[in-house]
């Protein structure tokens, strides 16, 4: 059997707006964790929702929810709602020992100290998960893939689909 965490932590950031997306932004939106992702997901048509229809149910798998945070498209995202997802999801991984992550990322955030918001959160999963834990993220079409997502989470990694 197949322990799989399943996540979800989409933003995209319009750099030039004055007014950060915080938590409650986040949470105006979509901001779940644990046993809320599952039935809040189960039939809907997005990218958790894709990860639910295809391992729900398959006694190969075990899905591990661990947050589910969407907002609107805003300013950057604060660095309280980002260490609030990236320990999440951090904390899941050292207690869980996954065999592979599914992540749903919009793969345009910025937060407010950092430009490459996927970047840092996939640098510190892989160094958590190791290099043999596959990490799978679905971005949007138009995301920003940069080298620091290339170089420090799939090169010499198990494979990311990104």
């Amino acid at each position: 059997m197949y322990k799989v965490l399943i996540a979800e932590f989409k933003h995209e950031t319009n750099s030039f707006m004055p007014t950060p997306t915080g938590v409650e932004t986040f949470r105006a939106r979509n901001l779940l964790f644990g046993d809320e992702i599952i039935p809040y997901f189960t039939g809907v048509k997005s990218e958790v929702g894709a990860f639910l229809d295809c391992l729900a149910g398959d006694s190969e798998f075990t899905l591990v929810p661990v947050i589910a945070a969407n907002a609107e498209p805003g300013g950057k995202v604060t660095r309280e709602m980002f260490d609030l997802a990236q320990h999440a999801l951090l904390d899941a991984v050292r207690r869980e020992r996954p065999d592979g992550l599914l992540l749903a990322l919009h793969g345009a955030m910025v937060v407010e100290d950092v430009e490459d918001g996927e970047g840092e959160l996939l640098a510190a999963l892989r160094e958590v998960a190791g290099a043999e834990t596959p990490i799978v993220a679905s971005p949007d079409l138009h995301c920003n893939l940069t080298e620091k997502i290339v170089t420090d989470t799939v090169a010499d990694s198990a494979t990311i689909c990104f």
